[in-house]
């Protein structure tokens, strides 16, 4: 009895642990896969039911990632990325429950910064916007109120 009650234990454990690993998987989708319903629904195309998980984009006919979102019920939630094609960052969102939420930061080609925001529940946040020209210039900045 004590031998089974062992081996029933493991099985036990194995399944269960099994079980959890698989659910917590997060599942990814090319954005090919997706249809985008207004106002801001993303919908599985093979299901048409609304979409959670992982979205990546890549450079049509090439394996370069290009776009990577998170989506939770349809809807954008975390972290948005797009990138230019030479690898550099383009543009960095945070969504909450679909909308804009937390910081907003867009990169010019060479890397340098051009322009962030915070964002609050969809909502620009006054004062937060600031923009830098290609060379790294401040061009416009709401903290300081000053144009250059």
């Amino acid at each position: 009895m004590g031998r089974l009650f062992v081996v029933r234990n493991f099985l036990f454990i194995l399944i269960i642990s099994t079980a959890f690993v698989a659910g917590c998987a997060t599942r990814q989708v090319n954005f090919n896969e997706l249809d985008f319903r207004w106002p801001n629904d993303w919908y599985l195309k093979s299901t048409q039911k609304l979409y959670s998980g992982k979205v990546l984009g890549y450079r049509e006919g090439t394996k370069e990632l290009i776009y990577s979102a998170d989506v939770k019920n349809g809807r954008f939630e975390g972290e948005l990325i797009r990138w230019y094609g030479n690898g550099k960052m383009y543009k960095r969102t945070h969504y909450k429950g679909g909308k804009q939420h937390g910081l907003d930061e867009w990169w010019h080609k060479n890397g340098n910064k051009w322009g962030k925001w915070e964002f609050d529940n969809g909502t620009e946040v006054d004062g937060t916007f600031e923009l830098w020209e290609e060379n790294g210039e401040a061009v416009f900045d709401w903290l300081a109120d000053e144009y250059d």
